[in-house]
Formats: C-alpha cells, structure tokens, sequence
C-alpha cells in the first residue's frame, strides 16, 4: 500500500513536471514567434546611436516599392575592408531594413568578391542590371547611330556647298562696300566649311568607335559617344543659321546682279532646310537622359561597388565605396569619426537621390574679385555637401558681370529648380581692383534686386555696412521690405561679458532655433535643439508688409546685449583676438540699440501675383564658410562638429527655397553628439522649487499616507 501510494506521487511529480515543461517551452516558442513579428528595440543610447535620424526616417516614409543596397568587396580580406567599419555599416543596413515598413522594402545584399562564389554573384548583378535598362539602351543606340550619319551628311554638304560658294564670289563686284563685305563673309564660311567637314566626319568616326568597343562590365560607352557629338552638333546648328540668314540677305539686295541673288537664294534654302535638320539632331541629343547603367559603368567595372537599386521607374545610384567602408587608417586619420552616422549620411543620401531625382542648382552671387573662390577655399564644405546630393553649383560675380550665369547646360528642358544663395560683401571700406566696398555692393544689390524682381529663392547672408551711417541704403538689403523684413547692417550686435580678466565685448552669437506659436517652421525643425555660430550678427526687424508670411528663426535677448554704432576699427580685428583688445565698444552712444528682443535669422514668403517667393535671410555672412562648418570638437574621445546647427541650417534652407519641404530633417551628422540645450528661466525656477520644496511635501504625504493605512 505504502510502495503504491509512493508510485502515485511520483507519477503526479513527473506529470506536473512534464506539463510544467511543456509549457515553458511553449511559452518560449509563443513569445520568440510574437517577438519576431512585432519586434521592438530600445534604444537608450545618449546619442539615439542604434536609431536612424529623422531624416533617413523621412525618407524611407517616401519610398514605394523594393529597393536593395549591394556591398561588393573583397569583404573578408582584413587589408581590404576595416572589421570595424563593416561591422557598423552592417548594424545600420539593419536600421534601414528594420524601418522600411508600410510602402517600402529596403534590403541589403553583402558580396564577397574576393570568393569564387562571389564573383559569380557579381555577375549575375551586372547581368541583371543590363537587363534591367537594356530597353532604354537600345534607343539610345539608334539616336546615337542616327545622329552619327547625320553629321555625315551634314559633312558632305558642307564639302558640296563649298564650290557654290565659291561661284558666288566671283560673281561679286571687285569692288563696293557690299560687294567686299560679302567677300570676306564668303572667304571665312568656306574656310570654316573646309574645317567643320573634316572634323564632323572625325567625331562621327570616334563616336562609333567608342560605341563599338563598348565599356566597363560590357555596356556601350554612350556617355563617351554622346558627348564627342552634343556640342559640336549644337554648334553646326547656328553656323547652319548665319549661313541662311546672311546669304537670304544678299539675294534680296537690289543693288546685286541676279546671278549673285540666285546664287545666294540657293545657297540659303539649302542651309535653311540643312539647319532645320541639324536642330531635330540637336535636340535630340540634348534631351537624351543620362542612363543609370551608363553612369555607374565605370565603378562596375572593378570588383567594388556599392550600389543602391530601385524600383525600374525610379533607378539606381552608387555610393562611394571607400567612404561608406573607410580604410583604418583613414579612420585613425579622422579621429575615430562616428562610422555608423557616416554610413547612415551616404545611405540616406543615396535614397534621397532616388526619392527626389529633380535636384536644385544653386547659384552662388557675392560681390568679390575675380577668381575669389579659387584663391579663397571658404565654401569647400558647402559645396561638397551639395554636391553630395546631386546639386550643381555656379558662381555669378556680381561686381564684374551684371549677367548671372546660364543653367541651360546643366538643366536643358528647365525643370530645375535655381535657388540663388548670396555671400555679402566683406569689406566695408576697400577692395582691390580699383573696386571701393560701396561701389561692389552697389553691384551685388543689382544683382540681388534682379533676383526678387523675377521672383526667384534667395538665401541671403547680411553683414555690416558703412551706407547707412551716412545716409544712404545699404542696397544689398533694400529690397527686405518687401518681405516684411527690415535689416540693421549699420549696427551688429554685440555681447558684454565679464571675465576674471575683466570685461569682453564678443562678436559673435551661438544660438539655437526660436520657438514660436504654433507648429514650427520646416527649418525651425531642422536645426531645433542644435549649436549656431553667427559671427557678426545683424538684428532683423519686422515690418508691416501686405501678402507676406514670416517665420522667426533664431531671436536672442538678454543683458550684455546691444546694437553696436561705432564698430569699424572692431571688425577689423580677427574675432579670435577679441578678448585682447583695449578699450573694446560698450553700449555708451545714442545711436547704440540695447532694445531687444533681435531677430538674427527669418524665413519669408510673399505672394508676387503669379507665385509664392522664398526668402531666407540669415544676419551673419560667414555662418556657412569652412571655418565653421568644419570646426569640430571632441565629445566623450570622438571628434564631432562644433556647430551642426550652421550646416542643418544650410540644408535645410536650401531644400525650402527650392520647394522641397518634406526633405527637410535633421541629418544623422547633426546628432553625433548628445546636446542639452539652454533652459529657460520658467524652467530653472520650476526646478528649484521642486528640489527645496517638493521633496519635502512628497516624505510628508508619504507618511501621511502610511498613518491612514495603519488605521
């Protein structure tokens, strides 16, 4: 009896133990399957380093359909690729992948080229990708193989229209002003007709030799093709037109024999109709797009690449390699730079890419000498971060051509956007080339006054002027108004400090984004929370102005404040060597401003009667130059930008101005660093009070709280 009840209770043990097993293991298999689909990450980092930015955020929002990142390397040989750099672009390909959600898939393909299997995996992408665009590449070859016969013909013309000519001259007079004028025209056509026919039939031949011999990965060199025929085409198209034009001329003048005007009527219809022809040629040409598959043949053709493929109607892009997976030494060389927010800057760059594949060209108008950028590398990090994603640049010197520069080379049908981007004059007093301060801003504000009259995006940079101290306008700023804007460049502002040295008078302002009513601006969000170096500010004031719209974007008040009057021999002085001048500017003179608060930065909208112009003025005139946007510092043993706000703010104006809000986000580079920005005095009293008097309050209410539980 007593053996058989032990049994029992062993084998209630053993089946409570199995169901008990049984169930955690079901349990375990249960939440691994739920934790797989709705997977959930915690990122606790100061620096949110295991979540994308904003920005990538936004744009992976924007993307419908499948896109697939393809890193090809030699990904296991340790001399080629740096295990540290691979091990965190790998992390944020995973971010990526984790965040396309909804009408996005992004996926990532690592190959190994350095492997057997490797290399035939990069085949089979380079196969793929020529099947992908082998449609597009197909016209493109007939265009091109048309055009190539055609400069032929057009060659063979102009040797045929050569004895014609020649005809017709010695048919002119021997003498007579009409009579010689057209004798010299004739001598110089005949002569450029001798050499355009031998040089057409040189690049028709050079053409179909490129295409011939086909380029990197086996894909026709059309870009080769196609650039030794656009221009030379373009230009056989208005030599067509002044032959036509001026020998229609010369068979209508009375005072000429009718074999001359016969003689010239022909000669002109033939290049009428030679030109006509030249133009379908021309704009053919002219409009053939850049074909992905061609512009990235080159990089497919080494074993390296890194490349971003979308969906057939939005594209494909490559990524630059050697950045997206540096080299140790260059990551020795940088100081340990954050590679996983480097990574996330070219991925997310890539995708913007395609996600908004009409990019802004951007128009930089200042009033220096000649060759200014070329002896000066001031804009090197602006540009490059432009350039980065597929913005072109052009410089208009104001103070030497009242013309601005032509976009048509770079934006043939006109769908570009131009946003114009303004560097103020920096010299109040001199300049060289015979050229006064005054008399180049005189020019610089023509050529900003053109821009608003045509409606166009301004982004300007304000810096102090000597114009209004003696009455006259400051004309780089005269035209604010307009939008409800009114900018003090006769008076900068300056900040008091007291030092254990004694007192310091600064130049220069870091501020942060002004929060305002309502939901921030576009910008505002942009650089909210982040460092802005503004060297020099200018105060903005608003006034009243009918159809306008503006946004504050950085306001500075407080003691130590004030509009400076007398600060010329100041700026003369290098800001660095401020706090070592004797007798530095105090707010002692009546015509000084100590009335804040000061608006250093605005964006503007105004209604012109045909469209809404943009306008972004920014009180400073260096805030986007090398200096700044390159300064860094070092946080907790990693270097990282001193003034992300400067290059956030560059950004993100550009993309408002040029309409494209909704690129408009906080980059990965901006947030490098954890920032704690400044409290306001509502919120320091807020904590005091809660530290002297709501711990207090809180050990009583708790002991009250006991008393009444114990009864």
């Amino acid at each position: 009896m007593t053996r058989s009840a032990a049994s029992d209770r062993r084998l209630r043990f053993g089946a409570m133990t199995l169901v008990l097993v049984i169930a955690a293991v079901a349990s375990l298999v249960l939440v691994n399957v739920l934790a797989k689909r709705f997977a959930v990450r915690l990122d606790v980092t100061a620096t949110r380093e295991h979540q994308l930015s904003p920005r990538s955020k936004m744009l992976v929002g924007k993307l419908k359909g499948d896109f697939e990142i393809v890193i090809a390397a030699p990904l296991k040989d340790p001399r080629a690729v740096d295990r540290r750099a691979l091990a965190r672009l790998v992390d944020v390909l995973d971010q990526f992948r984790r965040a396309s959600i909804g009408g996005a898939s992004i996926s990532a393909t690592l190959i190994d080229t350095g492997s057997a299997d490797g290399a035939a995996r990069y085949g089979e992408l380079l196969d793929r990708l020529r099947a992908r665009d082998q449609a597009k590449i197909d016209r493109q070859l007939a265009d091109l193989r048309g055009a190539q016969d055609s400069a032929e013909n057009f060659a063979a013309w102009l040797e045929s229209v050569i004895p014609s000519m020649t005809s017709l001259r010695g048919l002119l007079p021997a003498d007579g002003t009409v009579a010689n004028a057209a004798r010299g025209y004739l001598d110089r056509r005949m002569a450029e007709c001798r050499s355009s026919s031998a040089a057409l039939r040189d690049l028709a031949g050079r053409s179909r030799a490129a295409l011939g011999s086909g380029s990197a990965a086996g894909i026709p060199d059309i870009e080769t093709s196609l650039g030794l025929l656009r221009q030379p085409v373009a230009d056989l198209e208005a030599g067509l037109r002044d032959i036509a034009q001026n020998l229609d001329v010369l068979s209508k003048d009375a005072g000429s024999s009718e074999g001359v005007r016969d003689i010239a009527r022909s000669i002109a219809l033939e290049a009428a109709q030679q030109r006509d022809r030249c133009a379908l040629v021309s704009d053919t040409l002219a409009r053939m797009p850049r074909l992905d598959i061609t512009r990235i043949a080159r990089l497919l053709q080494s074993a390296t690449a890194a490349i971003l493929i979308g969906p057939t109607d939005v594209g494909v892009t490559a990524i630059d390699l050697r950045a997206l997976l540096p080299s140790g030494s260059a990551i020795a060389a940088s100081g340990g730079a954050d590679l996983g927010r480097n990574a996330e800057e070219l991925l997310a760059t890539a995708l913007g890419s395609l996600a908004q594949p009409i990019k802004p060209i951007v128009v930089i108008v200042h009033g220096q000498p000649r060759g200014f950028f070329e002896r000066n590398k001031v804009f090197e990090a602006a540009t490059q971060r432009l350039a980065f994603r597929g913005v072109d640049v052009l410089v208009w010197e104001a103070a030497l051509s009242p013309d601005p520069p032509s976009t048509s080379r770079l934006d043939p049908t006109g769908t570009r956007p131009v946003v114009y981007v303004c560097f103020n004059v920096d010299s109040p007093s001199g300049g060289p080339q015979g050229q006064t301060g005054p008399e180049r801003a005189q020019k610089l504000g023509r050529a900003l006054n053109w821009i608003v009259e045509r409606g166009y995006p301004l982004l300007l940079s304000v810096f102090p002027s000597t114009l209004p101290t003696y009455g006259e306008p400051d004309p780089t700023v005269a035209f604010l108004p307009l939008f409800g804007l009114r900018a003090e460049s006769a008076k900068p502002l300056l900040r008091e400090v007291i030092r254990p040295a004694g007192r310091e008078v600064q130049a220069v302002q870091v501020v942060r984004a002004a929060e305002g009513e309502g939901p921030p601006h576009p910008i505002a969000r942009a650089i909210k929370g982040l460092p802005t170096r503004l060297q020099w500010p200018i105060p903005l004031r608003r006034v009243e102005a009918k159809g306008v719209r503006v946004a504050t974007l950085f306001e500075v008040s407080g003691p130590g404040l004030w509009a400076e009057s007398q600060w010329l021999s100041f700026l003369q002085v290098p800001i660095e060597q401020h706090p070592s001048v004797p007798n530095p500017p105090s707010n002692d003179s009546e015509r000084d401003d100590g009335k804040g608060p000061w608006i250093l930065a605005a964006a503007a909208e105004r209604d012109n009667g045909e469209h809404t112009q943009r306008l972004v003025v920014v009180g400073s005139n260096t805030w986007f130059s090398d200096p700044i946007l390159k300064d860094m510092t070092e946080v907790d043993g990693r270097p990282v930008a001193a003034n992300p706000g400067n290059a956030e703010l560059f950004d993100a104006a550009i993309s408002w101005l040029a309409g494209q809000d909704d690129l408009i986000a906080q980059s990965p580079t901006a947030r490098a660093a954890p920032l704690i920005g400044p409290m306001s005095g509502t919120t320091r009293t807020t904590l005091r009070m809660l530290t002297i008097v709501g711990m207090p309050v809180l050990v009583l209410l708790v002991g009250l709280a006991w008393r009444w539980w114990r009864g």
